[in-house]
């Protein structure tokens, strides 16, 4: 049974490849914009027992911007936001706001608490975005383009 299932998916898979066709290159990408220098800040609030924070690396420019929300890698175990930070600078070359968070590690903080850390990072982006606008910004609109 297993065998025909896996063939079933291998013939699947090669008719989604031969419809498709090759490609022939990938999309070009808008020209690098200059980004602003990465700011560290602190997205929890002032009583929590263990500040967080992010480090947010923004386009120069008018914007508004959408944001990224980057979330190291480590298995919620070891890692950190620097990691991340070449991700970062590319996407604000790009024309996005990079919010490069930081959590609680395991075993130190046990689940759900890493979980935790990311929606309040989350909480935070929205309840800031139009301050994380870039200083140059004027005129209306809704910032990092989040809305609740």
């Amino acid at each position: 049974m297993k065998v025909g299932l896996l063939g079933c998916i291998i013939v699947l898979l090669s008719a989604c490849v031969s419809v498709s066709g090759p490609v022939d290159k990938a999309p070009d990408l808008p020209a690098p914009q200059k980004a602003l220098a990465p700011q560290r800040l602190t997205y929890t609030a002032d009583d929590a027992p263990t500040p967080l924070q992010a480090i947010v690396t923004r386009p120069a420019g008018a914007g508004p911007f959408s944001a990224v929300v980057l979330i190291h890698g480590g298995g919620w175990t070891g890692g950190a936001p620097d990691d991340m930070a070449p991700l970062a600078e590319r996407l604000a070359q790009q024309g996005f706001v990079a919010f490069n968070m930081t959590y609680r590690l395991a075993p130190g903080a046990r689940h759900p608490a890493q979980i935790n850390d990311v929606a309040t990072a989350l909480d935070y982006l929205r309840a800031h975005a139009a301050a994380l606008r870039p200083p140059t910004w004027s005129g209306p609109g809704r910032g990092l383009g989040l809305t609740k």
